[in-house]
């Protein structure tokens, strides 16, 4: 926790300081999915009164499987989103222009499982299995992991679910450790009966959650994206050191929202998000780093998913 208060001595120092504009600057932003405990430094921003303390009236809306972030930020129906680095890049190469202002999760959370009891203990026991991944962008990770390491498997189309592989019906499956890792111990078992390969230590640290803007947007409202990293990232902090409260206000979301409300699973959530938005990695808090841009964009150029190399500096621009 020391961390944590480092952090926050930085940024409540760092807050613009005065009275509260008689005007509100509004602000429209898209999380990337239904209300849950991934996106409780949002919530605690806009319930706490962080952006309104700034000037801003921030209006948070959901994607929904119908309705991505991308392409509300895209169609120009919210200023501000969340997406991943790789969704990013490969919109930016197809011609749109999406800057990255904040790096909210530093180390990826996706991973493969599989259970010790088939005799998956380490890398060289997935030979020969079958391997369920994801559709769209996200299942890169997992090819460029099997082809690093040339793996023989075979590749099952997997759902948002973990039921076919606590059906055995594939031997390992694709997780995120705050969601689809959470519910397989939720099962039943035990972290000693499976066995995680997290990419982020095989040298696939694809940055997830991050704040994104278009272009223009950015040029025209410059101190408002500011304003909008600087109380986000402070709501991150608020929420971290107050997770009885945050967990509260994340239920009542989901409850407003209509959505299965599982107390247990959004603390587990928050904690996870704790450990790969700040945890060992605190003085990179809200950046992305240049490594891990660069990595990423090199495996989409050489999987030809992009074909244009996009510079750093014009790609992510720091708001803080």
């Amino acid at each position: 926790m020391k961390n944590l208060f480092f952090i926050v001595g930085i940024f409540l120092s760092t807050m613009l300081c005065g009275n509260t504009p008689e005007k509100l600057a509004s602000i429209s932003f898209a999380t990337m999915w239904a209300p849950q405990s991934e996106f409780a430094g949002f919530y605690m921003a806009q319930e706490k009164g962080f952006y309104k303390e700034l000037g801003l009236d921030v209006t948070i809306i959901d994607s929904t499987p119908g309705k991505s972030a991308a392409q509300m930020l895209a169609s120009k129906e919210v200023n501000i989103g969340i997406m991943w680095l790789y969704e990013a890049l490969k919109l930016n190469d197809n011609g749109l222009k999406f800057i990255n202002i904040a790096q909210i999760i530093q180390k990826s959370a996706t991973m493969l499982i599989g259970k010790k009891s088939q005799g998956i203990n380490d890398l060289s026991d997935i030979n020969g299995k079958s391997i369920g991944i994801w559709p769209g962008g996200i299942k890169l990770q997992a090819k460029t992991f099997i082809k690093n390491h040339e793996l023989q498997v075979n590749l099952i189309h997997q759902s948002y679910s973990v039921d076919a592989f606590l059906e055995n019906d594939v031997n390992i499956a694709s997780a995120m450790w705050y969601n689809e890792y959470y519910m397989i111990l939720n099962a039943g078992y035990d972290p000693d009966e499976i066995t995680s390969f997290f990419f982020k230590d095989y040298g696939l640290n694809f940055p997830e959650d991050a704040l994104y803007v278009n272009k223009t947007y950015l040029e025209e409202n410059p101190e408002s994206v500011k304003k909008f990293v600087l109380a986000s990232l402070k709501g991150w902090i608020y929420a971290f050191q107050n997770s009885d409260e945050t967990i509260e206000a994340v239920l009542n979301r989901m409850e407003a929202a209509r959505l299965p409300a599982n107390e247990s699973h959004q603390r587990w959530m928050l904690d996870r998000m704790y450990d790969i938005i700040i945890g060992d990695c605190y003085k990179s808090f809200g950046k992305l780093k240049q490594t891990d841009f660069k990595k990423v964009q090199s495996i989409m150029m050489k999987s030809e998913i992009i074909e244009n190399a996009i510079d750093f500096n014009n790609f992510y621009q720091p708001q803080v």
